[in-house]
């Protein structure tokens, strides 16, 4: 190696465009070295300046790796915790929810279009059997409802950061029910008699409704806001989709997961096919027969072994009827079957016919069963 060689090798690892590792290649390629002086410095150049260049840009390359998957994993982990996803709605609820608009048994509204919702409170109560209010008197933190066809009124506590004054309600009477989409895409399947307040958008920390009477909800799912029911009974934390409020004495858990906490007690969890019902004042944990809750929601009433009074009871308020036993023994009789919701009652009467064996006519407002 000459000088030359020397000098243009060192001033290669001065610019740092060579590092230890290329340069031992390099010197490799030369049969000898006369400089000892040359060799000397070069294998101490090797020894710390590039050596530790090398493992500092190594080091540094390693740590900004690992930032990049710290704040790329970060943001994945936000975008699910906070993604919103609607819940699946089978084919035979969208028809059922369909086939209801079209009998004028139920309405359909959502809650972040205000249009179908004052159209139904402008049409009167008395011809839609729904009621929509779209601001809510509140006296000392409960809601007192003033609406007399609800059957048993009650004062329910509101959340301390339920905005009251800037909820909506919704009120079904007697014989008609209720679709409503709120703002996440949660659907709520309202009953007779019952009455939902809810915001017209959820906040950023939970999503909270109030509830008097019973409703199917099918709820959106969004880990980062908890969607809470609050009822007279106590408080309904949902974690997963799709239940059965009843405010007076259930819960019934068609999927998914929630949690039922009395308003003296502490939360019970409930798993798929499971209820908790208020009996004799304690509530309690048991197996739900799951087929009256769905067949409802999709547009169907389903009985097992039940008596003809009480299927009656459900006819007459579905229909505005009236019941007449002339009989107390068909009183007894037993009815198992489905009857669709959405026919008119002439038809309902034959099936009844064909499976009792019981003489059941209508005359008027009135059934009659002999």
């Amino acid at each position: 190696m000459n000088n030359t060689d020397f000098n243009h090798l060192k001033k290669l690892m001065a610019q740092g465009r060579i590092d230890a590792e290329e340069l031992e290649k390099r010197l490799q390629t030369y049969d000898s070295i006369n400089d000892e002086e040359a060799l000397a410095e070069l294998r101490r150049l090797i020894d710390t300046q590039p050596r530790a260049h090398t493992t500092s840009m190594k080091v540094y390359r390693i740590a900004a790796a690992i930032a990049l998957l710290l704040v790329a994993g970060g943001l994945v982990w936000y975008t699910q915790y906070t993604k919103v996803t609607p819940p699946e709605i089978s084919q035979a609820v969208q028809l059922a929810m369909q086939r209801s608009v079209e009998s004028g048994k139920a309405q359909y509204a959502l809650a972040d279009d205000g249009t179908d919702a004052q159209d139904a409170n402008a049409r009167g109560d008395e011809h839609t059997g729904v009621l929509q209010e779209e601001h809510i008197q509140g006296i000392d933190g409960t809601l007192a409802p003033s609406d007399s066809h609800i059957a048993e009124p009650a004062a329910v506590d509101i959340p301390e950061d339920f905005d009251l004054m800037a909820a909506r309600r919704v009120t079904t009477y007697h014989d008609k029910e209720f679709w409503l989409k709120l703002d996440d895409g949660t659907l709520v399947h309202l009953n007779y008699n019952t009455r939902v307040i809810y915001p017209e958008k959820f906040g950023r920390k939970t999503r909270e409704v109030i509830l008097d009477g019973e409703a199917y909800f099918m709820v959106a799912k969004d880990r980062s806001r908890p969607f809470i029911v609050h009822t007279l009974q106590g408080d309904v934390k949902v974690y997963g989709t799709e239940f059965v409020v009843n405010s007076q004495n259930a819960v019934v858990l068609i999927k998914g997961s929630v949690g039922f906490t009395p308003k003296s007690g502490h939360e019970m969890k409930l798993q798929p096919g499971q209820q908790c019902t208020l009996l004799n004042g304690q509530w309690a944990m048991s197996e739900a027969d799951l087929e009256p809750y769905i067949a409802w929601n999709e547009g169907r009433f389903s009985f097992d072994n039940v008596s003809l009074e009480k299927l009656m009871d459900v006819l007459a308020r579905w229909y505005g009827l009236e019941i007449r036993f002339e009989s107390d023994k068909t009183r007894q009789t037993m009815f198992t079957g489905e009857l669709d919701k959405f026919v008119s009652v002439e038809p309902t009467l034959r099936a009844i016919r064909k499976v009792t064996d019981v003489d059941v006519r209508i005359s008027g407002k009135t059934i009659i069963i002999q």
